[in-house]
């Protein structure tokens, strides 16, 4: 059986990803990167204290792949906006 040791670091990261744009919203790549770098609210550490903003976004293209987020409209030609993709229940499909 060949284990990743990846999988759960990209799923952790994944997950952070996830719980960033529920509670902000859609989000550039580098302001998602900030929120997942910074200390929580109650001066916890970190969730990810070495983290690109080259690794989150090519972690949100795998996500985009496989349905779970979404490329937004910006006025920007340098950033990308990323979005929760909605689900058929939340659209009325």
């Amino acid at each position: 059986m060949n284990i990743d040791p990846y999988d759960d670091e990209r799923a952790r990261l994944r997950a952070a990803i996830i719980e960033v744009l529920r509670e902000q919203g859609p989000c550039w790549t580098y302001v998602l990167r900030n929120w997942l770098t910074m200390r929580d609210r109650n001066g916890g550490p970190a969730p990810f204290t070495s983290l690109s903003t080259s690794q989150v976004r090519r972690e949100c293209e795998r996500m985009m792949r496989d349905g779970l987020l979404e490329r937004l409209p910006t006025f920007s030609a340098l950033y990308i906006n990323w979005g929760l993709k909605a689900s058929p229940l939340q659209t009325g499909e």
